[in-house]
């Protein structure tokens, strides 16, 4: 009998798998927090997945008509399916995307079932994993957002209406989808003679008008929730008043609001509480987005496996020669002096000509001086009360940057290049977990560390976050406050009633 080693029968732990377990994360570095958490509360009721105003009248609709038929979930779902579908088609028909807007959700899927003048077969494309696949269609990402706006309410896991909804508005603007939803087939004709129940039908109908209400409600007060999105709303359209119209909202009217002398002398933005808020909120996302793109450069680098050190080399290679002080000497003034002391320059915008990567750090050194510098009510926003024991925050760069100031800046940046990779790698242990059916650990992380060498499964994608000012925007145009034109939104005759 030949003989047998242990080896040959047992290759490693039967109960976990040979495949490695990571896999890409979001927010490696985990530098947006703060930011992300701002924009949530100053903007309650918007998110960058809501981008329809309408949605939010169609599911107060099927939210009143579940309540009032008391049917089961079931017939909900079938029910909002149906009008989600049946609007779908009618904003398709009607020169969808409107100006400016995005296509109607699941229009992938409800278009082609249109083409060559076919008839809705409304049944079929409504049906389960067609034009959605979650059991309640798109209702999912605008819940919380009709819940904030007191719209909607779930119980026991059916919708209601909410305490704000106003009922008899949304059946006078929507009430025909009602009865389009439960056709199985409809003629392309019969949905173009319907054309009020277009995505863009809100803005002189009843439900667009109990939206208008909702999004400014005239009782809210300044900084409590239905306040902080008034106020919001209020600063974003005068800023579209005040810039001309602008091309895109949030890459616009970011530089426009923080650089630009007009917004500091005039009496409305000066009037809104929120307005410094947004300022400082909008100064962290420089920085924010200065972090990604030097993590995303950085990650570029990794070919194999390649030691910290050596990382660390290859950015400060990238810099020019000298030390940290005569680097920082040689950055823009951050603030006016004079007449205008305490305005803020657009130091940021004037280093955006300096290469890779040295512009990115340029901008975190900008953010980390400016921390000791800005207003009280703009620095409250711009950083949170424990950022000073984060790394990564413009307070912890602050400090090192008074650590360092005499030394060269090359080995600052490979200080920095090691603090990074450290990050990454506390955050993608924190966020990780253990997979019971498939007995592995998941770490969500592209870059990974093993004896001082790194090496990566991936890029990193780089770029800025969401203010959400841009789904904002579609939002106000399904109300009738703003309009796109000749490729620039601009706010409209109606808004500047208000």
């Amino acid at each position: 009998m030949s003989f047998v080693s242990i080896s040959d029968i047992v290759v490693g732990p039967a109960w976990t798998s040979r495949e490695s377990g990571r896999y890409s994360g979001r927010y490696p570095l985990a530098v947006e927090r703060h930011a992300l958490a701002q924009v949530g509360r100053l903007l309650p009721g918007v998110t960058t997945v809501t981008p329809h105003a309408r949605y939010y009248s169609l599911h107060g609709l099927v939210a009143a008509e579940t309540a009032g038929r008391s049917i089961g979930a079931a017939a909900a779902q079938r029910l909002v399916r149906r009008c989600e579908v049946v609007m779908g088609a009618i904003s398709t028909l009607h020169h969808d995307p409107h100006p400016g807007m995005s296509r109607a959700h699941g229009s992938d899927r409800i278009g082609p079932a249109l083409s060559g003048g076919a008839a809705l077969n409304v049944a079929e494309v409504a049906s389960s994993n067609v034009y959605a696949q979650a059991d309640w269609g798109f209702w999912g990402p605008y819940l919380a957002s009709e819940g904030l706006l007191g719209l909607v309410e779930w119980s026991g896991g059916l919708p209601g209406p909410g305490p704000e909804l106003d009922v008899a508005a949304v059946r006078a603007g929507l009430g025909p989808l009602l009865d389009l939803a439960e056709q199985d087939r409809i003629d392309q004709a019969v949905l173009r003679d319907h054309k009020s129940l277009c995505l863009c039908g809100a803005t002189h109908a009843p439900d667009g008008r109990m939206l208008q209400r909702r999004l400014l409600p005239s009782d809210a007060r300044p900084m409590e929730l239905g306040g902080r999105r008034s106020q919001t709303i209020r600063m974003v359209l005068r800023l579209l008043e005040l810039s001309g119209g602008v091309r895109n909202p949030q890459r616009d009217l970011v530089p426009f609001l923080l650089y630009d002398p007009s917004t500091d002398d005039d009496p409305v933005l000066q009037d809104l509480e929120i307005t410094p808020a947004w300022r400082g909120v909008a100064l962290r996302t420089l920085s924010v987005e200065a972090w990604r793109n030097l993590w995303a450069w950085l990650v570029g680098q990794i070919a194999g496996c390649i030691s910290l050190a050596e990382l660390g080399d290859l950015l400060a290679g990238a810099l020019p020669d000298g030390t940290l002080q005569s680097h920082l000497d040689d950055l823009p003034a951050r603030s006016a002096r004079g007449g205008d002391a305490g305005r803020v320059l657009a130091a940021e915008p004037a280093v955006n000509d300096r290469g890779d990567p040295e512009r990115w750090l340029d901008v975190l050194l900008l953010g980390a001086l400016r921390s000791d510098e800005l207003p009280e009510r703009v620095r409250s926003y711009f950083e949170g009360p424990m950022d000073h024991r984060e790394r990564l925050t413009p307070s912890w760069l602050r400090g090192r940057v008074e650590e360092w100031r005499g030394r060269p800046l090359r080995d600052f940046a490979g200080f920095l290049a090691q603090q990074m990779v450290h990050r990454s790698q506390q955050i993608a242990l924190s966020k990780s977990w253990f997979d019971r059916r498939q007995g592995q650990l998941r770490i969500p992380t592209r870059v990974y560390v093993r004896d001082g060498q790194v090496f990566r499964d991936g890029g990193e994608p780089g770029s800025g976050i969401s203010l959400r000012w841009d789904t904002l925007t579609t939002v106000l145009a399904g109300v009738g406050w703003v309009e796109r034109a000749e490729g620039l939104w601009r706010v409209t005759d109606e808004c500047r009633a208000l």
